[in-house]
């Protein structure tokens, strides 16, 4: 999975459906997630 993680951060953060509060934060924490979505 760590060979997994670096190539598909958006995917894996995506599939933690429990932690979504975490995603959430992480969006408005880091810019360059937000203009991914």
């Amino acid at each position: 999975m760590a060979l997994r993680l670096p190539n598909r951060i958006p995917i894996a953060k995506k599939a933690k459906k429990p932690k979504k509060e975490r995603y959430e934060r992480r969006m408005t924490y880091c810019p360059d997630n937000d203009g991914m979505n």
